[in-house]
């Protein structure tokens, strides 16, 4: 960094400038107040100076060119006040080149233009976030835009004691998100402080983009939002904050243009409108005005297509809710070809609300296209395509609109057909209207973490383009909805509605325009829309399995379990993020070839939701042992799921009351393999049975290949033999709840989640662990098993009790406490039942349980070192947060 330049007129300063001489010692050594600094800093004081100087080492490497000029600007706002009437100004010597500005050489000369230098050379500005803000300094910064083009402003959040407890980080990115649109520069950030290297990154590509660009830097040390999205840079000429223009006054003078073409079309309003009036000056007789009220106009513009003409009618949303029966009779039925344009104006106590109910009745007008534009150059599009259809429609205008082309359009406008902007298969945003462009910065922004999103933009909310809404969908890990209205009956229930009744299974969200934005201002609007969906897609980004230590944290004594397990509801409520996060996992989860085709031969017999095979997908890969060979693992948790498969056929026989002479005939022909003649049973029972044959064979047949088969066999035959033992208790409980008891629940039931088996087929399928830790491991592994058998009795039992299937231990301990009596559990009000195990702490108690096994299955896994089970460990906290949060869907 060659120069170092006075940032209040950002040229530069020879070092000799009697007007402002260079500080000769770093500032950092006075306090915000002019006195000493402190000898010991905080600890977000020390992190705060280490994100200043990783800055500085990083615009170094990026912006060291010799022609490059930096300004260093950061200081307390307090010191401003020491001397009134002039600008502070501070250049930090501890970050500026050795080399005297002066002395600088001058820079190449372009050929082309002998003003101008080869390279472009950077100006930096480094500065306060909260001083920036300011409307003197943003107007200088428009100012020096005109002369030195590619321009970077760091933005930086430093301590302020005045407003850092009050400003959280996302305030604090939503104002640097605010300026950025506010000046037209790209937006990159905010950077985390200490994070060095995503802030090379992001100054690099910041160098190779070579635009205006606001770069946010929380140096607070604080935990900031995720890496956000850059805005396009203005155009040579173009203005830096263009002048904000209505929809309507857009609208006007692209359909007067159309009008000087095409003389059916007249303009019609309900009152004298400037904006309509200074369009239409030059079309004499084409602009009419009525004063007689809506009604009137309506059934005139009605009358003027019947005649030939085109109408465009200009009404606010209230105008046409209050009208909507006379627009179906003598518009909708009539086919008259008149043109709408309803412009939805905010009421003043309910934001946002005014235009939900007048889109919704919309919708319901037979024959009637409802469109709304991205930009005004697809306004213009829409109107001329509305000029040349002989049917009505409506033009919606729920937001302000960009006045130039958010993209390039590269498709005519036809009846019903969307417009797909962008592809991705790991998000789908469906938007319409000028939040398309809030949906295109989320996916600019997306693709910075590696999330690649398809941007649809519907065009029409009706008819709607379902084919292609639904094809991206399917495509699509996640969909991202986008309304133009934060209120319900907008375009996005519409669209959700369409695509549940397609069949599109992938889990969905809808992001609306935020309630705080200022709509009136556009590019806040769609800056925090794009935020939010930022926020929504933010675990496609997270690793599946996050690596963590082995040394997770347990209570310390036996105290403070029984303490912690006391306070269950708090625990579940403290961790419904992190549930709902792995819900949504589960939900994006896609099942294989053989997993479907096996899931599809159980739909024969039985009933289960595809959540539940997805649920399972996702937990057999989170806790699959580290020893698999990368080549078998896909494999072997396909095998997974087929033993799952028929644990589930076996269960649907035990655990509902199903025929002894069933169950007997299916545990015969897995437990022993003997295959005898199907008499006495329903031609249902029959199909039962031989699915639960072939799968068992198709099970036999995929582990015989595994390279530990033949060493391992009688290991495996032995853990399905507890399975099959679980079978048998269950079937045995069901039919005799008497026989409840804490004992035998523990003993027999954990088996039923088949974790022991499941890791013996993981050491089949690799070179194996020593024979003196097998033992240490598969006990690690039992107490997982508890512990996954305790997860699924506290998100299973209430689902259970509806069925009166008492196996669940929360029922054997109701019972053993002498809170419940045979009697009830059996003929007991279901609801009286759920609130006596509730409230009498039965879940708490499994719940101290589970930490138990927790602790022990950590400290037996310390103990292994052939296999690194930190991740594995980790992935069954995991489990137990699925299911947690997959209570009612599993």
């Amino acid at each position: 960094m060659a120069n170092v330049v006075d940032p209040n007129s950002w040229r530069m300063i020879p070092p000799s400038d009697p007007q402002h001489p260079v500080q000769s010692t770093p500032p950092a050594a006075a306090d915000e107040h002019g006195g000493k600094a402190p000898s010991a800093p905080t600890d977000r004081q020390a992190k705060a100076n280490s994100a200043i100087a990783q800055l500085s080492t990083a615009l170094r490497k990026t912006f060291g060119g010799q022609h490059d000029q930096v300004v260093w600007n950061l200081g307390p706002q307090a010191s401003r006040a020491q001397a009134p009437g002039r600008e502070y100004m501070r250049v930090d010597t501890r970050h500026a080149s050795h080399a005297p500005a002066a002395l600088s050489p001058p820079a190449p000369k372009n050929a082309a233009d002998p003003n101008r230098p080869a390279t472009t050379p950077w100006l930096v500005i480094v500065e306060n976030a909260r001083d920036v803000a300011a409307d003197e300094r943003l107007d200088r910064l428009q100012a020096t835009l005109a002369t030195e083009p590619q321009l970077l402003l760091v933005a930086c959040d430093v301590e302020d004691p005045q407003t850092a407890a009050s400003e959280s980080p996302k305030d604090t990115a939503a104002r640097a998100l605010a300026m950025a649109a506010r000046l037209r520069f790209q937006y990159v950030g905010p950077i985390a402080a200490g994070d060095a290297g995503q802030l090379v990154q992001a100054l690099e590509q910041i160098k190779q983009l070579g635009q205006p660009t606001l770069l946010h830097l929380d140096a607070r040390g604080a935990s900031v939002p995720p890496p956000h999205f850059h805005r396009r840079a203005p155009a040579p000429g173009e203005p830096i904050v263009p002048e904000t223009r209505s929809p309507r006054s857009i609208a006007a003078e692209a359909l007067a243009e159309l009008a000087r073409g095409d003389e059916r079309i007249v303009a019609v309003a309900t009152g004298v409108d400037p904006t309509l009036v200074d369009a239409w000056q030059s079309l004499q007789g084409r602009l009419y005005t009525v004063d007689s009220g809506v009604p009137y106009a309506l059934s005139w513009c009605a009358s003027l297509a019947a005649g030939g003409s085109r109408p465009f009618a200009f009404l606010s949303c209230e105008e046409g809710e209050d009208s909507l029966g006379q627009i179906r009779r003598d518009i909708s039925l009539a086919r008259a070809a008149v043109t709408l344009i309803l412009e939805s104006r905010p009421l003043e106590n309910q934001p946002g609300a005014s235009g939900s109910s007048c889109l919704a009745g919309i919708r319901q007008l037979p024959d009637v296209s409802l469109l709304a534009p991205k930009d005004a150059t697809e306004l213009g599009q829409m109107l001329a395509w509305c000029a040349a259809q002989n049917n009505p429609a409506v033009v919606w205008l729920s937001q302000p609109l960009e006045s130039e082309e958010v993209r390039p359009w590269d498709s005519d406008i036809e009846l019903g057909r969307a417009e797909q902007i962008s592809q991705g298969r790991d998000v789908a945003i469906v938007a319409w209207g000028p939040m398309t462009a809030a949906a295109m910065i989320a996916a600019e922004s997306l693709a910075l973490s590696g999330i690649e999103a398809a941007v649809v933009n519907a065009r029409f909310a009706r008819p709607l383009d379902v084919e292609t809404i639904a094809s991206v969908a399917r495509a699509a890990t996640y969909v991202v909805l986008v309304d133009d209205q934060d209120q319900t009956g907008g375009f996005a229930g519409w669209v959700l509605e369409h695509l549940l009744r397609a069949g599109v299974a992938q889990p969905m969200s809808i992001v609306v325009p935020s309630a705080s934005a200022d709509r009136q201002d556009h590019y806040d609007l769609q800056n925090r829309c794009a935020l939010a969906i930022v926020e929504r897609c933010r675990w496609l980004a997270e690793p599946i399995v996050p690596s963590l230590s082995i040394e997770s944290p347990l209570p310390a004594t036996e105290e403070d379990t029984r303490t912690l397990a006391g306070n269950w509801q708090r625990f579940v409520g403290r961790h419904a993020e992190r549930t709902a996060r792995e819900r949504a996992q589960v939900y994006a989860r896609e099942l294989s070839s053989d997993t479907k085709r096996w899931v599809a031969a159980y739909e024969k017999v039985g009933s289960r939701d595809v959540y539940l095979w997805k649920w399972c997908t996702h937990g057999v890969e989170l806790t699959t042992l580290p020893c698999v060979v990368p080549e078998l693992r896909a494999h072997v948790c396909d095998t997974k799921m087929l033993s799952i498969v028929l644990c589930v056929l076996l269960d649907d026989v035990a655990d509902q009351h199903g025929s002894t002479h069933l169950l007997d005939a299916l545990l015969e022909m897995t437990c022993w393999g003997v295959s005898r003649p199907l008499h006495g049973l329903s031609a249902a029972q029959k199909r039962h049975a031989q699915i639960t044959r072939d799968m068992w064979a198709e099970y036999q047949a995929r582990i015989a290949d595994y390279p530990r088969y033949r060493a391992l066999e009688p290991v495996l035959q032995f853990d399905l033999l507890q399975f099959f033992n679980t079978m048998r208790y269950s079937h045995l409980v069901n039919g005799r709840p008497y026989l409840l008891n804490m004992i035998e629940h523990d003993l027999y039931t954990s088996h039923n989640m088949m974790m022991v088996s499941f890791s013996t087929l993981d050491l089949m399928c690799g070179p194996g662990v020593p024979q003196t830790e097998v033992g240490t491991l598969r006990e690690a592994i039992w107490h997982a098993q508890c512990m996954g058998r305790i997860g699924n009795l506290l998100s299973t039992w209430r689902r259970e009790l509806a069925k009166r299937d008492f196996t669940s231990g929360v029922f054997a301990r109701a019972m053993m406490e002498g809170d419940l009596t045979l009697e009830e559990l059996e003929h007991g009000d279901l609801d009286e039942l759920e609130a006596t195990i509730r409230n009498k702490g039965h879940e708490a108690y499994f719940f101290g349980k589970w930490l138990e096994h927790r602790g022990r299955c950590h400290a037996r896994a310390k103990r292994i070192t052939s296999l690194d089970l930190r991740a594995v460990l980790d992935a069954h906290d995991r489990f137990f947060a699925m299911h947690l949060g997959s209570q009612g869907l599993i």
